[in-house]
Order: structure tokens, then C-alpha cells, then sequence
């Protein structure tokens, strides 16, 4: 991607409602996911870089990007699809990563656009 010189190649997250997201929706922070080498002498792979975003709830969520930028890899941390190398996804302030019992995960709905 072509960014001008001096700009932030990755802007900070836009996040309107935090609060409200914080309180009963989906709050997702510092989200990573790198990906070891696949093959000797190859580099780690890093796919998502600290996501961060917060969806209220009730509210319609749109993730977009360019291909390859992670956002297949970051709905499926936030699902439990795919395990994170760090960051935390919660829901009504539980965390759907690492809390298993958490019903308001296991009511988290995603709808793929092809």
C-alpha cells in the first residue's frame, strides 16, 4: 500500500460507542496473530497487527479491508477459530477467548460475504 511520507501506515482504530460496546457489546483489543515460519529459513508471518475495535450491542458490524489484511484471520480469533497470539475479544466484559462458559460468546453470529 502506498502511504505518503509521514503518515501512519496503520491509523488508530475508529471506534464510535466504546462505552456502550464496553458495557454490553463486543470490545476487541490489541488483537495479533502471528503465524510461525512455515519452512526452514523462512519469517514468521504477522496477519493481523493489534486490532482494536468495539461493536454495542444490537449494532451491525462491517469488517473491510484490502486482501490480505487480516480480516478473515480476525473474525475468526474473535469466533475462536483460530487460537490469537495475543489481545483479548469480550462480550458483556467476559472475555470469548479464554472464557468457555461465557453464553454471550457462543451467541456471536457472523455472516460471510463472498
Amino acid at each position: 500500500r502506498n502511504v505518503p511520507p509521514g503518515d501512519d501506515p496503520y491509523p488508530p482504530p475508529l471506534v464510535r460507542d466504546i462505552k456502550s460496546a464496553d458495557r454490553d457489546g463486543l470490545v476487541v483489543s490489541d488483537l495479533r496473530k502471528i503465524y510461525p515460519p512455515r519452512f526452514f529459513g523462512g519469517s514468521a508471518v504477522e496477519s493481523v497487527q493489534c486490532a482494536a475495535f468495539g461493536v454495542p450491542t444490537g449494532q451491525v458490524f462491517g469488517l473491510l479491508g484490502a486482501n490480505g489484511a487480516g480480516k478473515t484471520t480476525t473474525v475468526s480469533m474473535v469466533c475462536r477459530a483460530v487460537e490469537p497470539t495475543s489481545g483479548d475479544a469480550r462480550v458483556a466484559g467476559k472475555s470469548v477467548l479464554f472464557d468457555f462458559e461465557n453464553a454471550a460468546a457462543r451467541a456471536l453470529g457472523v455472516v460471510n460475504q463472498k
